[in-house]
């Protein structure tokens, strides 16, 4: 399986959401949308952005800009290979500094 389906998904923390719908491993590029809240219905933006592999560091680096602001993320390896069940953040900000979980549903 290619990261582009593993990246994939709807990823929540406890206030909001965001959905990557298109990734592209060999760009380094993704497409999505954020979500201001819980509810999917309600506000939301089109996101686009980037992530890289590390494999040095064991972690998979995800940021993108919405709503004025930078949004920077880490998931950390598992045994040594990406894994996408959460992406901490790495924002000062109150706004946008919350680790962002797939729903085990979702998992692959």
């Amino acid at each position: 399986m290619d990261s582009r389906s593993t990246i994939r998904g709807m990823y929540k923390s406890p206030t909001r959401c965001f959905h990557i719908g298109n990734a592209d491993e060999s760009s380094g590029r993704f497409s999505g949308t954020l979500y201001e809240t819980l509810d999917t219905d309600g506000p939301q933006l089109s996101i686009s952005g980037y992530f890289t592999f590390h494999d040095n560091l064991l972690c998979t680096k995800l940021w993108f800009q919405a709503l004025g602001l930078n949004w920077n993320f880490t998931a950390y390896y598992v045994n040594k290979r990406p894994a996408f069940a959460m992406f901490y953040s790495e924002n000062s900000n109150p706004i946008n500094n919350e680790n962002f979980e797939k729903p085990p549903l979702q998992m692959i």
